[in-house]
């Protein structure tokens, strides 16, 4: 059973006793609306955290205190869940049932936690020059790197697509303004953040519910945050007029195609389940239908595969091709997903997207941060349904099903990545 308890205000814990595994598993999450003034400075500021605390002061420090706990993990996570920056630390640990009685690796991995986000390394009462400078250039290197040719098409894509929506900016900021930060200006930032920031907490374990709240309790003492008054995402439900194509040379062999449809579902719609399935079968399952046809028997690219946003309700069509063969490709994804919203497939196609998704359910109880992620973003949605009823509820889905969700799928921007003119 999930259960969500307040801890205080602005501080929500979702708690399950989890008595499936020889681990637990426990997320920290800070939550704040994308902002481009402010997400270059929260990316920074938890990966400066993450480097040290006044107990702990280096990476190094956070390890061994880690193995001190039966080789407990702590590391920084950030992720972000529709228009929301969703930033923080995961953390695993052995269930004491399976220690000596006196280990307490929860209560010190707690401890830990507590002391890395609200005891913070601050020689001289800034944060350290060398970890700022440091982490700073690393996110810039990253931002800038754009050797992956299909990531950097996404991105081309997407901001085009999204231009003017919060969900165009980057949650892990701009290089011109990570520039600007400071030590000095970062540890202010830090105390007011910490300060209002919603913080949601995903804990699976064999830990008694006293206990968990006891420790949680600990863990936050002294603290009162805002409540999350903001929300997920702005869902648009239908494309900007026609389908925009736009295309970029690079200095590249291969071309990348990434095509961006309002999907007109997001999760908790009651077509979602259906929608999930309609991408397995679209581009998901080992013989799904973008694969079998642009790759096995057209040849057309060497790969072919869908992605989505479910808050947003996004879904993207990815390509990587011989720039010769992008326009065959281009018009084949289009020929693909008409067959499916006229539910031109085969009942074998279906049954075996079915059994793909259906496994991938399975699989969900086989790891507890699989299951945290699951029911953490069923949570934001409204809707908790167990991997037992999805299950149940796919096996019921049919053809007609399947054709209507595609059906609303609307194709609203194109980028083409390629050497020389693609063609379309």
């Amino acid at each position: 059973m999930i259960e969500n308890i307040e801890i205080s205000d602005g501080i929500n814990l979702c708690f399950s006793r989890d008595r499936r595994f020889r681990t637990g598993a426990m997320v920290v999450r800070f939550l704040a609306p994308l902002d481009i003034e402010s997400a270059s400075a929260i990316t920074l500021l938890f990966r400066v955290l993450a480097r040290g605390s006044a107990l702990y002061p280096t990476a190094a420090d956070i390890r061994r205190k880690c193995d001190m706990l039966w080789g407990a993990t702590l590391y920084q996570m950030s992720s972000p869940i529709g228009e929301i920056q969703n930033i923080g630390f995961t953390a695993t640990f052995i269930n004491e049932r399976f220690l000596p009685p006196d280990a307490d690796v929860f209560g010190g991995l707690c401890g830990l936690i507590r002391d890395v986000i609200f005891n913070p390394l601050l020689p001289d009462g800034v944060f350290s020059e060398e970890y700022v400078e440091s982490e700073r250039e690393n996110l810039i290197s990253e931002l800038m790197n754009e050797d992956d040719k299909s990531e950097l098409c996404r991105f081309k894509m997407e901001s085009n697509m999204f231009e003017g929506e919060k969900f165009n900016i980057c949650a892990d900021g701009e290089a011109d303004r990570l520039k600007k930060i400071t030590a000095q200006s970062l540890t202010s930032f830090y105390r007011s953040f910490i300060r209002y920031a919603p913080i949601e907490v995903c804990l699976f374990a064999d830990i008694g519910r006293d206990d968990a709240i006891g420790h949680m309790k600990e863990v936050f003492e002294g603290s009162t945050h805002v409540g999350r008054d903001f929300p997920i995402a702005d869902v648009i439900r239908h494309a900007h007029g026609k389908l925009r194509v736009l295309s970029e040379k690079r200095d590249i062999f291969q071309s990348r195609i990434c095509i961006g449809f309002r999907t007109g579902c997001v999760i908790g719609d009651h077509d979602y389940p259906a929608f999930e399935l309609m991408c397995e079968l679209l581009g998901r399952s080992p013989t799904n239908l973008l694969y079998t046809n642009l790759r096995e028997r057209k040849r057309l690219c060497y790969s072919c595969s869908v992605s989505t946003e479910v808050f947003k309700g996004l879904l993207r069509v990815e390509c990587g091709c011989d720039h010769k063969k992008v326009r065959a490709a281009y018009e084949s994804v289009f020929e693909v997903i008409g067959s499916v919203s006229s539910a031109r497939f085969s009942e074998e196609s279906l049954d075996d997207a079915k059994k793909s998704l259906i496994s991938a359910y399975r699989s969900i109880s086989d790891d507890p941060l699989s299951d945290i992620l699951m029911k953490y973003r069923q949570s934001l949605s409204g809707v908790q349904t167990s991997p037992e009823e999805l299950i149940r509820e796919t096996e019921q889905l049919t053809s007609a099903d399947i054709a209507k969700v595609a059906a609303k799928l609307e194709a609203d921007t194109a980028f083409i990545l390629g050497p020389g003119e693609t063609g379309t």
